[in-house]
């Protein structure tokens, strides 16, 4: 997340497991300029991301997308959420006790 707040271009290679970048349309929808090539993730960092609707498809994407709502402007919410609680023990209520403004929706 710190990589789109920059304002330099960064390149992230991933080296093991290549589907790991389903967070990349979530994020440009956020307005992260951010693109995959060939294994490689690209961002040219902004000054800030805006609040968006977003459907979790799995725990890492989830993850980072309450990361990226915490930077945006206004509100972000995350549908399929709960992907959160199979991999992070209390992941909301965490942030939650260290100042993030999280409200949790039980289905």
């Amino acid at each position: 997340m710190f990589c789109l707040t920059i304002p330099k271009i960064s390149v992230i290679k991933e080296k093991v497991y290549s589907a790991r970048f389903t967070h990349i349309e979530p994020l440009r929808k956020m307005g992260a300029c951010i693109f995959e090539s060939n294994q490689n993730i690209l961002i040219n960092g902004i000054m800030s991301l805006t609040g968006q609707e977003i459907v979790a498809t799995d725990l890492r994407m989830a993850a980072s997308m309450v990361y990226a709502g915490l930077l945006a402007e206004g509100k972000t919410t995350i549908y399929q959420a709960d992907y959160l609680e199979r991999g992070y023990e209390n992941f909301a209520k965490k942030l939650i006790s260290l100042g993030a403004d999280i409200i949790i929706y039980e289905n």
